[in-house]
């Protein structure tokens, strides 16, 4: 038991220098490839008219980031992280062509419209990656 414990703890390490790592090198060595990321997820988020589930996870990944190194205002981490927590990705899609889907998408989409509006590049994101 001893011998699995100190094993997972060592495994939990390393996945915490990793992503310490990974974070560094994105913010630090490759920051436009994070502000073009970052960017990208705003206008969509901003402007998009059709919104899945998934599709919204995978933009707000990059904001969460984004949030945590203070390159972005008008959305605490805390507020980006509770939407990801809302997000049941386990769940049944709805086949592509069902009319629920689509009600669905569009009501998401109108939410995160009125929701990300206010949201902008901060004065470091501006420095980093413009």
């Amino acid at each position: 038991y001893r011998s699995d414990k100190a094993r997972a703890e060592r495994v939990l390490e390393d996945l915490v220098t990793q992503e310490k790592n990974a974070r560094y090198h994105i913010t630090e060595v490759e920051p436009r490839t994070l502000g073009d990321t970052v960017c990208r997820s705003l206008a969509m988020l901003k402007n998009c008219r059709l919104l899945s589930s998934g599709e919204l996870f995978d933009m707000l990944s990059p904001l969460r980031l984004a949030a945590f190194a203070g390159v972005i205002e008008g959305i605490e981490l805390s507020e980006i992280e509770e939407l990801m927590n809302k997000i049941d990705l386990n769940a049944m899609e709805i086949a592509p062509d069902a009319p629920q889907r689509y009600t669905d998408d569009s009501a998401r989409a109108d939410e995160i419209n009125e929701r990300f509006r206010s949201v902008i590049l901060s004065e470091l994101g501006e420095e980093k990656f413009l």
